[in-house]
């Protein structure tokens, strides 16, 4: 039972580990907005509108981020102590599936807004 559940810890962590990597691919499309556009080339009024909506995100993302790691701590506890409580880590680990799921729309979100902010300059 305790390597079963050891085992099942062990999943979990590397899941959770491989998900927050970054991915090096991925690198230029951090600098590229659109089709080549890059932030560099946008007009200052742009730029500014770009930094509050980064900003905005940075602070929203920071408290799912912070809820979760949280959650990982609870997790942490409750799959190590003598005897785990199956129903709360599953509990916490739907928790934590919003919680990805709610982080994947605030993103999508930006993207989409950054998107109409380029696509502004070039009507």
């Amino acid at each position: 039972m305790i390597k079963k559940l050891s085992l099942i810890f062990i999943f979990i962590v590397s899941v959770i580990s491989v998900d927050s990597a970054p991915l090096k691919g991925n690198q230029r499309k951090y600098k590229t907005i659109k089709n080549g556009t890059l932030y560099d080339d946008m007009s200052p009024d742009q730029k500014e509108r770009v930094m509050e909506l980064r900003a905005e995100l940075v602070h929203k993302e920071s408290k799912i981020n912070n809820r979760m790691r949280d959650l990982r701590s609870e997790m942490n506890r409750c799959m190590l102590s003598k005897d785990p409580d199956m129903k709360k880590f599953e509990q916490l680990q739907k928790e934590s599936l919003k919680l990805r799921k709610e982080r994947k729309v605030l993103k999508e979100d930006y993207m989409n807004r950054i998107r109409k902010i380029v696509d502004q300059q070039s009507e």
